[in-house]
């Protein structure tokens, strides 16, 4: 029996295809644009990440925290905050905040894991933390991230999610 191939527009010119014979959507795209699909033969899609929620109990001891410890630039929304890094945003879900749409299991304090480049020496981070007052709960240690081989110090946030500074210094 002949594969066929079911085309659909999603969008704006946004291809995507279906096989009807087990192939996988995102591999026969690239067949059809004549890419094999190896690591190092990928198409660009034109994304970035742009914001993600974090969930929190307490505005104020959050606020000081974030702003404080983490650098971040407090924007303040028509109901609550959000916190700024550059052109990222945390969005932040808190009392008195009823947000439009969540996540099939939405986000709740403290099971966040969020990871910050440093920018200079792990040990600049580390002085940081102690000038701050906060505890280190793991680290310095070597870790993986977006940029490759880095080291990571691990800390809590008020709410107790996951918090690592990394530096590729």
């Amino acid at each position: 029996m002949p594969k066929r191939t079911q085309f659909c527009f999603v969008g704006r010119d946004t291809p995507h295809t279906k096989s009807t014979d087990g192939v996988g959507q995102h591999r026969m795209l690239l067949l059809l644009l004549g890419r094999s699909g190896n690591h190092d033969d990928h198409m660009s899609i034109p994304t970035k990440l742009d914001h993600c929620v974090i969930h929190i109990t307490d505005w104020e001891h959050s606020n000081a925290f974030y702003t404080t410890v983490l650098g971040a630039e407090l924007i303040a929304r028509p109901a609550g905050y959000a916190y700024r890094f550059g052109d990222k945003q945390l969005n932040v879900h808190g009392p008195g905040v009823r947000p439009a749409e969540v996540a099939r299991i939405p986000v709740a304090p403290g099971n966040s894991d969020l990871c910050f480049e440093w920018s200079g020496p792990i040990a600049d981070a580390v002085a940081h933390l102690k000038r701050c007052g906060i505890a280190i709960e793991s680290g310095p240690m070597q870790r993986f991230g977006a940029k490759g081989a880095g080291t990571s110090v691990y800390f809590r946030d008020p709410d107790g999610s996951l918090m690592e500074f990394m530096s590729y210094s």
